[in-house]
């Protein structure tokens, strides 16, 4: 029984040592993977004796260990893209736009200050010198309003370039109009007009538009400063004032734009709306002998216009109408104006 109790001993000692080892080899083999997942020392582990292998399993050479060593935007500076391309900074760093570029030069019409009636109908027109060096091309540059007093005035509209010399004045059937610069190259100077209506109340009045690329850069900044001195009384009759009306040039939707109208003491009442695509349109007709109904034309200033009848309604701030297109097609044509819509409901002209 001592023999047996002593080899029992002996194997009981070799199994101890054989299971040592093994985690003592276990314990090298994980070694890497515990020191790459944790910044911190496994316990127990000397930091002398952890295996050179761990090195392998470290970021990238340009990411160190030691970020405090590497310089502001290290990542940035030394993209091999950006260092080739220093066109890309400028997409972080605005740069002034030296394709699009105007110089205004001078108010052909209405400086600034100029005293207007209650209610004045006026054409604007500004002076530029295309400085930049791309052309400006017809139709794709748009009058934006800003801010400040809009006059009546549009949204927006499509810029014209004209030669000097536009008409001042222009009335339907005006041919000139039909012949804007199609392209302004760099250096030409060109008239940029716009049509707007002063308000009725007495007051220094100012309006900002913006001269706008098709890309939307804006090329220029423009300005219309205005004096209203007098007080004006109207008949509740009177068609003068701004009105909403449902945009002549297109029909089957409920499309509002602005109009400005003033009429005479003789009767004639003149106007002008931009309709939803930005064209200016001209109106030119006269009141009835019933006080109450207009009979004129309207159009693009190159064109002779389109004949329109509107009605007044019994309230004084509404009326219903149509417009022909020739005697066998014709239009629905209404508006409102002192903050009552278009009556939708009712538009195409009828007998009260």
């Amino acid at each position: 029984m001592r023999i047996d109790r002593a080899w029992l001993y002996i194997s009981f000692a070799l199994t101890t040592l054989l299971l040592v080892a093994a985690c003592t080899t276990q314990q090298t083999s994980l070694s890497p993977t515990l020191t790459h997942t944790s910044p911190l020392q496994p316990t127990g582990v000397p930091a002398q004796e952890i295996p050179t292998s761990v090195i392998s399993v470290q970021p990238t050479p340009s990411f160190t260990s030691k970020p405090s060593a590497m310089p502001t935007g290290t990542i940035t500076i030394t993209s091999p893209t950006q260092e080739s391309s220093p066109d890309l900074r400028s997409s972080t760093t605005p740069t002034k736009d030296l394709c699009n570029q105007a110089e205004f030069l001078d108010d052909v019409t209405i400086p600034d200050g100029t005293v207007l009636s209650p209610g004045e109908i006026f054409f604007k027109i500004w002076r530029l010198k295309n400085i930049g060096t791309c052309p400006w091309l017809s139709y794709e540059y748009n009058l934006i309003f800003s801010y400040g007093d809009q006059m009546s005035g549009p949204d927006s509209a499509v810029a014209l370039f004209f030669p000097l010399g536009l008409s001042p004045q222009p009335i339907l059937g005006d041919r000139s109009w039909a012949d804007p610069m199609w392209e302004v190259e760099q250096g030409d100077v060109v008239d940029v007009p716009l049509f707007l209506r002063a308000p009725d109340e007495p007051g220094t009045y100012q309006g900002h538009w913006k001269l706008f690329s098709s890309s939307g850069v804006v090329v220029g900044q423009l300005w219309v400063i205005i004096t209203v001195t007098d007080e004006v009384t109207r008949s509740a009759d009177d068609w003068s004032g701004e009105w909403l009306l449902q945009d002549p040039t297109i029909q089957g939707a409920e499309q509002i734009v602005s109009m400005g109208l003033a009429q005479s003491l003789a009767g004639n009442v003149f106007g002008f709306l931009y309709n939803c695509d930005g064209y200016l349109m001209l109106v030119d007709g006269a009141v009835c002998e019933d006080g109450k109904s207009v009979i004129g034309t309207f159009g693009e200033p190159w064109h002779d216009g389109v004949s329109f009848e509107w009605k007044m309604l019994d309230n004084l701030n509404q009326f219903q109408g149509i417009y022909r297109d020739s005697a066998f097609s014709a239009g629905a044509w209404c508006g409102g104006r002192n903050y009552y819509l278009p009556p939708f409901d009712n538009c195409v002209l009828t007998e009260p």
